[in-house]
């Protein structure tokens, strides 16, 4: 596998999609967010709602969802200002 060391660290967002909720057996077992990388392909985060420290401060995984679409839709708004200004 040949290395592209000038995108290596480039993780600019193509695109993102609105929080899913992931159901097994008729259960919500969590929340996932697709993101999109221009050189790295597609990313998965997945937020379950097992996991007793999304209950700590946030209220819940849907709501760490959430502000993770939000923060990528922030960083993808970022780079088109970023690059605005470049051209």
């Amino acid at each position: 596998m040949k290395l592209d060391w000038r995108h290596i660290f480039n993780w600019d967002v193509v695109a993102v999609k609105v929080p899913e909720t992931v159901v097994d057996n008729g259960r919500v077992v969590g929340y996932k967010v697709v993101v999109t990388y221009k050189y790295h392909g597609t990313d998965e985060e997945f937020y379950s709602v097992d996991e007793p420290r999304f209950y700590r401060v946030w209220s819940g995984p849907q709501d760490v969802a959430r502000a993770s679409y939000k923060e990528h839709l922030r960083r993808m708004r970022k780079q088109a200002q970023r690059q605005m200004r470049t051209r």
